[in-house]
């Protein structure tokens, strides 16, 4: 019993990980996704003005 708790709780652990990694990645990919177009905009609203 107390092997396969043990056992259990790892597993446990390591989907949590993942997840939290997964969501880190996430959260990066639209953060960039975001800042690039971000930046597009301004780049198109300046570069007429010049």
């Amino acid at each position: 019993m107390t092997v396969l708790r043990r056992l259990v709780l790892t597993v446990f652990c390591l989907l949590a990980m993942l997840g939290d990694l997964l969501a880190d990645l996430a959260r990066r990919k639209t953060l960039g996704h975001r800042r690039q177009t971000i930046t597009r905009r301004a780049a198109q609203h300046i570069i007429p003005t010049r």
